[in-house]
């Protein structure tokens, strides 16, 4: 009998490469949501709308839902804060609770800004203590799941070829294809994770029914500076737009945390996909582009 899955946020970069992984993949049935960027079949969701949430998860009786829908902005999280506890926390929350009423169980998508950010690369194991307010909402988030026992993935850094997407290789590559000058910080560390290796994982700790903490991501800890020279690079782009700074200058209303980045100790040696490195994963997404250029 086949696992159905039900993916909220599909239609975001994260959730739209965890949906198309698990449609390769034999032994689901699989359910997408969508709030504001319909796509394909994709069902509207509403997280925040707890009866609409109870219906739809209800009527779908999902195995699986992977929780993949947030706010994301850091800097809108900080100054927005009921916007992001609204949905961050309360739209979990309602997942979690329909999850728990259909016998269904969660896997959430979490970040590296659970930590401070003054003794990173972090394991699974150390402790919590997020710097802004994004990060508070989502360590709710795993909280709420972890009532329940679920399994709960930390990750950071997701980039991946998506147009319109905002994610820092798109801003990357737009800035320097315009002759822009691009602006990175080299105080700010981090784990560059390529979307659609950060979906084969998820799709194999589904398979392999893991609970718990996972850390994954790529297998660098790089500055955002090292991060952006690697995609000029290969994207065949003029590094000499990247201009090195220190956080402080770029004026975030958000304190992010500085030494941050994830420890994937524990998926390199339970899970058999290959976690990659920076330089791998955008040789990938340099790939996607291409064939997508090729289609048009």
């Amino acid at each position: 009998m086949r696992m159905k899955v039900l993916v909220t946020g599909a239609s975001g970069l994260v959730g739209s490469r965890v949906l198309g992984e698990l449609k390769k993949s034999r032994g689901f049935r699989t359910e997408g949501t969508y709030l504001r960027k319909p796509a394909g079949n994709l069902l509207r969701l509403d997280i925040t709308d707890k009866r609409e949430t109870e219906r739809l998860i209800t009527q779908l009786k999902p195995d699986i839902i992977v929780h993949a829908a947030a706010l994301t902005n850091v800097d809108y999280c900080e100054e927005y804060p009921k916007d992001a506890f609204r949905i961050n926390v309360e739209g979990t929350r309602n997942v979690v609770n329909s999850a728990r009423t259909v016998g269904g169980k969660v896997v959430y998508l979490s970040t590296d800004f659970v930590f401070n950010g003054k003794h990173g690369p972090y394991s699974e194991d150390d402790a919590t203590d997020p710097v802004n307010y994004y990060g508070k909402t989502k360590l709710e988030g795993e909280q709420l799941v972890g009532e329940i026992g679920h399994l709960v993935v930390r990750t950071t850094v997701v980039y991946g070829w998506e147009q319109g997407s905002k994610n820092f290789l798109m801003q990357a590559v737009g800035r320097l294809t315009a002759g822009s000058e691009l602006k990175a910080a080299v105080d700010q560390y981090g784990s560059p994770t390529l979307a659609d290796n950060l979906a084969e994982a998820i799709v194999e700790l589904i398979k392999e029914k893991k609970n718990g903490i996972y850390n994954i991501v790529g297998r660098d800890v790089l500055n955002r500076y090292e991060f952006a020279l690697k995609i000029a690079q290969r994207f065949g782009l003029d590094e000499r737009f990247v201009k090195p700074v220190s956080t402080s200058s770029l004026h975030q209303k958000a304190v992010r945390p500085k030494k941050a980045g994830l420890r994937c100790d524990k998926a390199l040696r339970e899970l058999k996909t290959k976690l990659l490195s920076a330089d791998e994963g955008l040789r990938r997404a340099k790939r996607q582009m291409e064939n997508e250029r090729d289609k048009a």
